[in-house]
């Protein structure tokens, strides 16, 4: 008991500082309407490649968030032809919907603000675009369009700007190597005071490397101008520029899956097995066909008897073997009468594996909601329409049927707001699927580290979801009737429904699985 008081106040002192730090990421947004290329008529041929250009940019967006694309009518020679050029990039951790909804937006804000001008540019919350009448490929554009900062400086200034040195010099390289899809790097590490220091660079890709390394040079050597000592700042121009504080601004999970290399091929895995030869084809007995018939049913006779044999005294030990142990066992060793009845109920809560894959479309990469160190969550929809989020445990679980029908039966005796409610499990072969109630805003990390769904997140939504977690947290260690250390909490196991409010997940995942005996020991309680 004591365990659940002491992590209360610890767990409210940490999430008040993760959250509230995450706050102070400013929101980049500026245009630039640029008079040098002058404006263009109504009606003009520029303006229909332009329009034409901008409304299918969408469409031209690769899958690490950029395009570069041009429209012209293709009518009279190239001089009439009065060709639109645009160029658009996204920051490298965000995902390719929010990335497509952001060139969009930009599209609508860009030419609202800008209207009548052959060349503009814009940078909205993570993303960025460019147009003009002349050809941006290979181009760099150095001017400088923003400098960002955060009044708070560091302890010790000289260390925290030789480490800050040291992180923008190594992710300077990493990203100008970067080929012609990708031209980013975002790394943390951890500096004096017990902080951690968080970085990112990118250039747009159509950069050669020299010209993206001298870009990001230029942008990491004026940082003493922008935000000497503090410990936010960034430097942006229109073709890289840089961002660094200390505390997480990027999405860690798709930073990994963007810059890790992809895996082996199948193929060079060594040849595959051989095929088995048939068997032997056995020549037929020479002699009399009815001595032989004969001695066959002898010998199918005798089979039998010794076989039906054999397993009625396997019985006799099985039955002599159970009434031994009932013999030795003691009272409280006996089996709970209420847990057989309730492990009986769950039989309602059992699914056929066939109506999980069904519902979750053989658990395709589409319905996948993110995985964790227990297993992958994907999203399905029953055939009576309910939504259902399943997770499919990894192969750590060393539990019969039984043992995991009981922890089943455990789980789905918590109740409390703030846990997510268990609808039910399914178990076939080396399977073991749980199901859950489906919460369409999915966990906490898809907000608090996202450039532009993270501002969605005001103070009293984030007081109350520090609450809701804190309040759950407690049920778990007091007032459930078993205690259940969480062992994995973090933003990813934090859930989140229609309004908002927080539900823990995987709360049981650490009875499921063989974990260390130490863990039940709670000074040394391990986990994330």
């Amino acid at each position: 008991m004591a365990l659940g008081r002491n992590l209360f106040p610890i767990f409210i002192v940490r999430s008040l500082l993760i959250l509230t730090l995450s706050l102070v990421s400013v929101a980049q947004v500026l245009e630039n309407c640029d008079n040098g290329y002058g404006n263009y008529t109504k009606g003009s041929r520029y303006e229909a490649n332009l329009n034409n250009l901008l409304s299918s940019l969408h469409s031209h967006i690769d899958p690490f968030g950029f395009a570069n694309s041009t429209s012209s009518s293709g009518e009279g020679d190239s001089s009439d032809d009065d060709p639109a050029y645009a160029l658009f990039l996204c920051r490298g951790d965000i995902d390719h919907d929010s990335c497509t909804k952001c060139v969009n937006d930009t599209v609508s804000k860009l030419t609202t603000t800008c209207p009548g001008y052959k060349q503009a540019s814009g940078t909205y919350d993570g993303c960025m675009l460019r147009y003009s009448n002349r050809s941006l490929t290979g181009s760099v554009a150095a001017n400088i369009f923003l400098y960002m900062k955060y009044p708070v400086n560091a302890t010790n200034v000289a260390q925290f700007n030789q480490e800050l040195g040291a992180l923008m010099t190594d992710l300077r390289t990493k990203a100008s190597k970067g080929g012609s899809s990708l031209k980013f790097a975002a790394a943390n590490k951890t500096i004096s005071d017990f902080q951690t220091l968080y970085g990112l660079v990118q250039c747009t890709p159509d950069l050669t490397e020299q010209q993206c390394n001298n870009c990001l040079l230029d942008r990491i050597a004026q940082i003493p101008d922008c935000c000497a000592g503090n410990t936010m700042g960034g430097v942006f121009a229109w073709s890289c520029y840089m961002q660094f504080q200390t505390s997480p601004f990027y999405n860690e999970t798709r930073v990994l899956e963007r810059l890790s290399p992809p895996p082996p091929s199948p193929g060079g895995q060594g040849s595959p097995p051989p095929i088995p030869s048939p068997p032997p084809h056995l020549p037929e007995p020479a002699g009399n066909n009815n001595t032989n018939q004969s001695t066959l049913r002898r010998i199918v006779a005798i089979s039998i008897s010794t076989v039906v044999g054999f397993i009625f005294i396997i019985f006799l030990c099985f039955i002599v073997i159970i009434k031994k142990k009932m013999a030795v066992m003691s009272p409280d060793q006996k089996p709970d009468s209420s847990m057989n009845d309730d492990t009986s109920s769950t039989e309602t809560m059992q699914y056929e594996f066939k109506t999980i894959q069904e519902a979750t479309d053989d658990f395709s990469d589409a319905n996948r909601l993110g995985h964790g160190g227990f297993g992958v969550v994907y999203k399905g929809r029953l055939s009576n329409g309910k939504e259902i989020a399943v997770k499919r445990l990894a192969e750590g679980s060393e539990q019969g049927k039984t043992e995991f029908k009981n922890e089943i039966v455990l789980m789905s005796r918590l109740n409390h707001r703030n846990l997510t409610k268990l609808l039910g499990f399914c178990l076939q072969g080396k399977e073991r699927l749980i199901v859950y109630e489906f919460l369409p805003n999915r966990s906490l990390d898809h907000f608090i580290f996202h450039p532009v769904r993270r501002m969605l997140l005001n103070w009293e939504t984030r007081y109350n979801i520090i609450v809701g977690v804190a309040r759950g947290l407690v049920y778990l260690h007091e007032g459930s009737s078993i205690t259940i250390i969480h062992h994995d909490l973090k933003a990813s196991n934090v859930l989140l429904d229609e309004k908002m409010n927080p539900r823990i997940s995987d709360f049981g995942m650490a009875r499921l699985f063989t974990v260390d005996k130490s863990l039940e020991i709670t000074k040394k309680i391990a986990g994330t």
